[in-house]
């Protein structure tokens, strides 16, 4: 009679034991599921704000204006005075931007900034090249005209540019005046040499900058293209 109630409770044990068993299996396997769903929802969630953020940045890009996007669409030896200041501003206005704002005009903004570096370096080689000439064309301009004073020449081959101090006369219109008799005098002269514009920098007595006054060369005349004094 003992033994038969050994055996029945020794039963009763493996019963119980493979029940225990059989729940903690199952009790992992829903942890393991569980804990890899929510690994693979997290991995998405991390996708899908990565491609918001990536979709946050480039609409966050700086937008040119329609100027902007003209200067940047030309060549540094295309711009003109205005347009030179122009994309002075903008490179001002980039250098505080974050670099994703700066996808829409970085790869121009680098451009320009190689063109002109070339374009420096090509004008001072040809000014050792034609140190000659240009200083014989000072001496002709500073003995024909007192009150002008010739600073430099820059650019290349026909695309130069003669920068010009002129002290203030009695009025403007009299100072005006002998800017554009200089003009039509060393029109040819200044043609011969490849100068496309002439910028005269207005000074006082004190020697403070009062003004600009610039012609530049269109279908074969130069033009009056900036009156600023």
């Amino acid at each position: 009679m003992k033994d038969k109630i050994c055996k029945l409770l020794e039963s009763d044990r493996n019963k119980l034991i493979a029940k225990i068993s059989i729940l903690a299996i199952i009790a992992l396997g829903t942890f393991i599921y569980v804990n890899v769903a929510s690994k693979k929802e997290a991995i998405q969630t991390n996708k899908t704000t990565a491609k918001t953020d990536t979709n946050k940045t480039s609409k966050s890009a700086y937008v040119p204006t329609d100027e902007e996007k003209k200067v940047l669409s030309k060549h540094y030896n295309q711009l003109s005075g205005s347009e030179l200041e122009t994309l002075a501003n903008l490179k001002k206005k980039s250098d505080l931007f974050i670099e994703s704002d700066r996808a829409n005009i970085k790869d121009n903004l680098e451009r320009l900034a190689k063109e002109k570096d070339s374009q420096v370096e090509k004008s001072v080689q040809q000014s050792k090249d034609n140190k000659q000439i240009y200083d014989s064309f000072k001496t002709e301009i500073e003995s024909e005209f007192q009150n002008i004073k010739y600073d430099m020449i820059t650019g290349t081959d026909n695309n130069k540019n003669l920068m010009l101090y002129v002290a203030l006369l009695d009025n403007l219109e009299s100072t005006k005046s002998k800017c554009k008799e200089l003009v039509l005098n060393k029109e040819t002269k200044m043609k011969d040499l490849g100068i496309k514009k002439i910028v005269f920098t207005a000074k006082n007595s004190k020697g403070e900058i009062q003004g600009t006054y610039m012609f530049e060369l269109k279908n074969g005349v130069y033009q009056l293209s900036l009156d600023a004094f």
